[in-house]
């Protein structure tokens, strides 16, 4: 663009809606009025279409930069796709890394640690470690599961099926049961949840039922479910 207001004023600059506009301007006398006139009718928008830069907007984005946008003016990528970092999205992100910008850890819980993950979306290579689930082993095994992987059903007598989301190991056993499988009967003495409670001392021989806790026998003389009657 070239724009003359006197003989003694010169201004010219590239002008478009998109794109950056550069003057040089020469006065003589002071006319900063006819100065301001100018760049008002010339338009006063900066920056270049998306996908150029540099002074003339005439260089292209890099191709690695997310959706081709760079800043204007440097050309530094003005977001990075997943996976990838640096000013121009050049890089692989760093070992450990993922996500938008590098900015995600790998979950510590992948088979081979945080080392080995998706750099795009975080998911692990090789898999999870015990009692976490594929594939960013971040969550731990549904209830019921268990294992690498989350491979494994929870086996035993369990109490509502659950057990230990890394080992399988019950969380709790029915009223009679104990072990880590809740496969054993209480030992003498013991009745209940987990075999937690004591039989009624009453009992005879310290016997009662596993489950209710009702003494099997009473000693000679006494009755009832607790042998205090």
């Amino acid at each position: 663009m070239f724009l003359r207001l006197s003989s003694n004023l010169v201004i010219t600059g590239t002008l478009c809606s998109n794109r950056l506009i550069h003057w040089n301007y020469f006065l003589h006398n002071s006319m900063l009025a006819f100065v301001l006139l100018a760049l008002t009718l010339c338009g006063t928008t900066h920056g270049c279409e998306e996908g150029l830069y540099g002074p003339d907007c005439d260089k292209t984005c890099s191709a690695t930069c997310e959706f081709g946008r760079c800043h204007s003016s440097t050309g530094r990528c003005r977001s990075c796709p997943p996976g990838r970092d640096g000013s121009q999205c050049n890089r692989d992100c760093k070992t450990g890394m993922f996500g938008h910008g590098c900015d995600k850890y790998c979950s510590r819980y992948c088979w081979s640690g945080s080392e080995a993950c998706d750099p795009v979306d975080g998911a692990c290579v090789n898999g999870c470690k015990a009692g976490y689930l594929p594939p960013l082993c971040v969550d731990t095994c549904p209830p019921g599961r268990y294992g690498i992987n989350c491979t494994s059903d929870c086996i035993g007598n369990c109490l509502d099926g659950k057990c230990d989301h890394a080992y399988g190991y019950c969380d709790k056993c029915p009223e009679g049961k104990t072990g880590t499988r809740c496969l054993d009967d209480c030992p003498s003495g013991k009745y209940g949840m987990d075999c937690a409670e004591g039989c009624p001392p009453s009992c005879l021989n310290g016997l009662c039922h596993p489950i209710t806790g009702q003494c099997e026998a009473c000693p000679e003389g006494f009755k009832g479910i607790s042998c205090n009657e």
